[in-house]
């Protein structure tokens, strides 16, 4: 989810949230009839946790006002993920006459009344399968600048945070979490940075080895006396392009430390606990582990890509490749039921398709064609969901005539 801000009105904010679920959960549709000219203000109660399945016709949450005394259900008009927002307790007071300036403000700004009331009423919405759940709670955020000072490149991205871990007398940072791993730009180079806490003993010399379910497929060499801060120890490690890909090309399981004294070893457990410390665990953990670092991994080449970096060569003088965009397929699907057609992106098109069987077993997946990068595959999908506009059902289902279905073929092969 997107927001952006405008001030049109010096006496009224008005923040802007454009969902990127197509089916939103707002409480004013489900406001009793005698209601609607009468101000009040709202308790809400959530029913369905974030993540969590409904089914059409579940009650989402309860709405409550004290003056006038009165309360109603808001409920489920799809089946699918519920995906819970923490911005609708911004907004829980109704008032007509507001009501009506608000609408006439973001139409002035070319939004629909049903967009506004989805943006400004909206608690959440319901994705369609648990990847675009998936897809739209674990986000990695990142900002790419120069410092005006020492006229370096810098990234300031969200930290993988390892929450907790069956190890061997690794103890818990200040934050409760096992570790956390930094991706960032240090001295103009790629780097990762390890936190660990200082009571580990971690020291120059060691090996941190990243593993996957049977063997190691990266070790950093701890090259330097690790920095202590807070009680933790903070180690540096300046990563290739070809450290990059690995990262992403393998399963990381979890992280072993080697001392270089022979001591006891330390095992750390991939279990991502979030993207900062203090994330609640309650809100993490619906795919696993292994494919969110992947998307760590996919953020942080983005980002080095963004900062215009180009890799050196390393000591050996080996070729490093550029940094790769994730490829993304825009894919054609058909309930052979009803005879409709689905357009959309994913990553994995075959495991879209099993996700969608879980719920209708009759979709099947008609071609797929791949494209470099996520941003080329969205801008074919967006034009295709145009050129088919009349045909739109809802979201990406689409009533397509034989012809229709060749030419989308066509342009997929």
């Amino acid at each position: 989810m997107t927001n952006f801000a405008t001030n049109t009105n010096p006496c009224l904010r008005i923040i802007k949230y454009r969902f990127t679920f197509m089916k939103t959960v707002n409480w004013f549709q489900d406001i009793p009839s005698k209601y609607r000219n009468t101000p009040f203000e709202l308790s809400i109660h959530h029913e369905k946790t974030h993540g969590q399945e409904v089914k059409s016709g579940d009650a989402i949450a309860i709405c409550e006002s004290e003056s006038p005394k009165f309360n109603f259900i808001i409920k489920a008009k799809y089946d699918g993920y519920y995906y819970r927002t923490e911005d609708w307790k911004r907004h829980l007071k109704y008032d007509p006459e507001e009501h009506i300036d608000l609408k006439e403000e973001f139409n002035g700004e070319g939004t629909s009344y049903e967009e506004f009331v989805s943006i400004w009423y909206g608690i959440g919405g319901i994705c369609e399968s648990l990847q675009e759940w998936c897809d739209k709670e674990y986000v990695f955020s990142y900002e790419v600048g120069v410092d005006n000072i020492t006229n370096l490149r810098f990234i300031h991205m969200d930290r993988y945070c390892i929450a907790q871990s069956r190890h061997w007398g690794l103890k818990y940072l200040a934050s409760g979490h096992i570790c956390d791993i930094r991706l960032q730009i240090k001295d103009d180079m790629p780097s990762l940075s390890l936190v660990v806490p200082t009571s580990n003993k971690i020291k120059r010399g060691d090996v941190v080895y990243f593993c996957d379910s049977n063997s190691s497929y990266l070790g950093l060499n701890v090259a330097t006396i690790p920095c202590s801060s807070n009680g933790n120890a903070i180690i540096d490690f300046k990563l290739t392009s070809g450290d990059i890909d690995v990262l992403y090309d393998n399963e990381f399981v979890k992280i072993v430390i080697v001392h270089k004294n022979n001591e006891q070893r330390h095992t750390i457990e991939n279990i991502w606990g979030g993207n900062h410390p203090g994330t609640s665990w309650s809100r993490v953990g619906l795919e696993p582990s292994q494919t969110t670092f992947k998307r760590y991994i996919t953020a942080y080449k983005r980002a080095l890509q963004e900062a215009g970096f180009t890799f050196e060569k390393d000591a050996q003088n080996i070729d490093v490749a550029d940094v790769k965009f994730d490829s993304c397929f825009v894919y054609l699907m058909c309930d052979s039921k009803n005879g409709y057609h689905k357009i959309g992106i994913s990553k994995t098109p075959e495991y879209r398709e099993r996700t969608l069987q879980s719920e209708k077993p009759t979709i099947e997946l008609v071609c797929a064609k791949e494209y470099p990068s996520r941003k080329i595959a969205e801008a074919i999908e967006s034009a295709l969901h145009k050129v088919y506009e009349r045909e739109r059902i809802r979201g990406e289902w689409f009533s397509l005539s034989k012809t229709d279905v060749m030419m989308i073929q066509k342009t997929l092969q």
